[in-house]
């Protein structure tokens, strides 16, 4: 069986680091700008989606007839499908081939989707944006993708690129959302996604290569299971507790079997030899490090997120609001959006020159000088909008730094699971932020 490198390993060299590619990159300069176009295709899909529902909560919950309980499954459904397919997805690649499996990933998306796109009740709104939330896969098996078929030269860059991309399609959803909502319908939310998806599809299909070689093995289903429960009930629990409060029965309950279930997950992954996740990669200092920081960073987007066009829109007798109608409170949101995908284009070239770690300091203070300026400059638009700037500005490069120094921190069989883990702990902090935005506005509403 050939062993696994890690951090305390000697560096392979430059041969071995060839070898470890499943699929050479293609001949031609033009092959991995192909390559790297359909896979930002695919995340930006996906990343839209994510957050274009938001904005239209209280459209839906007019249509629907819905309490705001019930609604909010719209949104916690394609989380919590997300988290549990992440892990799971990044073995199978393993096994089948990323391309594949990717392919599969961007399938479950368009269904999910379409569903959405003609539910006329809530019950098949929420079918729908659990089967899309299956497509969260794409962003780990696009790592593992980028650095198994592009030269090392452009790995980090392409890995900023991606890892940007989860803030500028979040924006672009938020923002494109209310002009949709106010002159077509609900439904067009869905629709028009799908376009991009489709050309995903048809890109990845024609410019990503299929895998040469996959890792053998088995998935461990058991695992699988306590792990999925496990995340299922931690983010359930976040989900709910703005609503049932911190110390009721049901969240406290939640909370304890999620940590029951992420205990027997852990006794089950150190007793099998194909574990879902390697835990020795998990224990590494830079991967665990990083996975905190990602939990920190989904806080940071998702409450800037959330929060700037919530007080956009409210008025400005609140104290805080600035009585813009959804389409002007969306527009908060672009210079955020602008500000990651520039940190995206030069943070990967930057952890090049100036290491991971620099870029990342420098990125969490940005992204707090940010949260500082919304949190005492909220009374002019263009208060917002700096605001807004200087966070995507630091979210740009946490995200950039945490997704190289997770590609270089482990073995490259293992990139898609390490990716994934990473990605969870960013949904994570996602459900946190929006849970602490929603509590700031009901406070100061």
């Amino acid at each position: 069986m050939r062993r696994r490198r890690h951090n305390d390993d000697p560096d392979p060299g430059p041969a071995n680091e060839e070898s470890t590619r499943l699929t050479p990159p293609a001949e031609g300069a033009a092959r991995p700008r192909a390559i790297l176009a359909a896979l930002m295709l695919a995340a930006m899909a996906y990343s839209q989606l994510q957050a274009m529902v938001g904005p239209a909560l209280p459209t839906l919950q007019r249509e629907f007839g819905a309490d705001t309980s019930d609604l909010a499954w719209i949104m916690n459904g394609f989380i919590l499908s997300a988290a549990v397919a992440t892990p799971v997805a990044g073995r199978l690649g393993d096994m089948f081939g990323r391309r594949r499996v990717l392919l599969v990933a961007l399938v479950l998306l368009a269904v999910g989707t379409a569903m959405c796109g003609i539910a006329q009740t809530l019950p098949m709104m929420i079918v729908g944006r659990v089967v899309a939330g299956l497509g969260g896969a794409v962003f780990p098996l696009s790592f593992a993708i980028v650095r198994e078929c592009l030269p090392r030269a452009r790995v980090g860059p392409a890995i900023g690129l991606l890892s940007a991309l989860v803030g500028v399609g979040g924006g672009v959803g938020i923002v494109a959302a209310g002009p949709i909502i106010s002159h077509l319908s609900y439904h067009w939310l869905f629709w028009l996604p799908l376009v991009l998806i489709a050309a995903a599809l048809a890109a990845t299909v024609a410019w990503v290569p299929g895998d040469a070689s996959r890792v053998p093995g088995r998935v461990d289903w058991v695992g699988a299971l306590l792990l999925s429960g496990a995340l299922v009930g931690l983010l359930s629990a976040l989900a709910r507790a703005g609503t049932w409060g911190w110390t009721s029965s049901a969240v406290l309950a939640l909370f304890v079997g999620s940590g029951v279930l992420l205990a027997a997950w852990v006794w089950q992954a150190g007793r099998t030899t194909d574990p879902l996740i390697d835990l020795r990669t998990m224990r590494l200092r830079a991967v665990w490090a990083a996975n905190a920081t990602a939990v920190l960073c989904g806080i940071t987007m998702s409450t800037s997120m959330f929060l700037l066009p919530q007080m956009g829109a409210q008025p400005r007798d609140t104290g805080f609001g600035l009585g813009m109608d959804i389409t002007r409170a969306g527009l908060l949101i672009l210079p955020q959006s602008f500000t990651i995908l520039l940190a995206g284009v030069v943070g990967g070239r930057a952890c090049a020159r100036y290491g991971t770690r620099a870029v990342l300091m420098s990125g969490a203070l940005a992204g707090g000088s940010g949260l500082v300026v919304i949190a005492f400059l909220h009374h002019e638009p263009w208060q917002a909008f700096l605001g807004s700037a200087v966070v995507g500005l630091g979210t740009g490069f946490v995200q950039t730094a945490l997704g190289t120094l997770v590609v270089d921190a482990v073995p490259a069989e293992q990139t898609a699971a390490a990716a994934g883990a990473n990605t969870v702990a960013r949904n994570i902090g996602m459900t946190l932020g929006a849970q602490q935005a929603a509590t700031i506005l009901g406070a100061g509403g």
